[in-house]
């Protein structure tokens, strides 16, 4: 059974079908700006790094084990970031007991496929 709220979000999906579609740009300023007011669980610590030369957050909690959840966030690798993922790495830290490390790999069409992937790629080496 479809709940209430799933059915508000496909009667929205559907009334927004012939709208126009936003640019690369506008999206990018309106996750940012969504993150921007999310706030991060309290308790939770987010720190920069860089690993093989690509940045990325620490997010942890000061009784994170340290065994490390490796967070690739979502985009489309065309958008998205650490900062607009932090809230999601901060439940995660907090759920598995784990540090998160969120990579800003980085983003097409600034920089062709598959340049996102070898920076995953470079951070999972680090680890490893």
């Amino acid at each position: 059974m479809v709940s209430a709220a799933a059915k508000s979000i496909i009667e929205q999906m559907r009334a927004n079908m012939g709208a126009p579609l936003m640019t690369l740009e506008e999206e990018r300023t309106g996750w940012a700006e969504f993150a921007s007011k999310e706030k991060i669980l309290e308790g939770t610590l987010v720190s920069g790094v860089s690993l093989n030369e690509v940045a990325c957050e620490w997010v942890e909690r000061e009784d994170s084990d340290p065994q490390v959840l490796l967070l690739i966030h979502g985009g489309g690798f065309n958008s998205g970031s650490p900062r607009i993922h932090r809230r999601f790495a901060s439940m995660m830290a907090k759920a598995s007991g784990h540090r998160v490390l969120v990579p800003d790999y980085r983003l097409s069409p600034e920089n062709p496929f598959p340049a996102g992937i070898d920076d995953i790629v470079a951070v999972y080496a680090a680890l490893v």
